[in-house]
């Protein structure tokens, strides 16, 4: 059941040399769908742009949030045991192995750069609503904020 229900994209190439083996397709689409899968078919830079958003920049923002904390806390020299259970839920993924992510974003380091500029974007954006005291612009980033968490949990897989 490892797969039921979940979703796997196939990116086919559509003509060159490389172009993929409509056969070829058809079978790994077939074989996937009995595996429970349900099959997608994305262009391969919009699936390495997804997969940017999706799965590498949570990544990339937990590992910076880790070290950031973890920098914060140590100029403190203290407060290690009052850490919110949300810096670990929002740091679980930095748990994941140096080796594996450090190929995977420079394999896809375009998108994971893009990905990772929009981050910093919104981050500014929030610090300068503090920086300000602007309660009704912090209130706004954060409201959106909320309605794009759902919006992303109703869609994930």
């Amino acid at each position: 059941a490892l797969f039921q229900g979940r979703p796997v994209v196939l990116t086919p190439v559509a003509e060159g040399a490389h172009a993929t083996d409509p056969g070829a397709l058809a079978l790994a689409e077939t074989l996937w769908r009995l595996a429970g899968a349900v099959v997608r078919r994305m262009d391969a830079g919009a699936h390495d742009r997804a997969l940017a958003a999706w799965s590498h920049l949570p990544h990339v923002a937990a590992f910076a949030l880790a070290g950031a904390a973890d920098a914060c806390l140590e100029a403190l020299g203290q407060g290690r045991d009052l850490a919110a259970r949300s810096l670990l839920e929002g740091t679980r993924v930095a748990e994941s192995a140096p080796e594996i992510w450090t190929d995977i974003l420079l394999d896809n380091a375009g998108p994971v750069r893009e990905a990772t500029r929009a981050l910093r974007a919104r981050l500014d954006v929030l610090e300068a609503a503090i920086a300000c005291g602007d309660a009704n612009a912090l209130r706004t980033l954060l409201t959106e904020a909320r309605a794009a968490r759902r919006r992303l949990e109703s869609g994930c897989a």
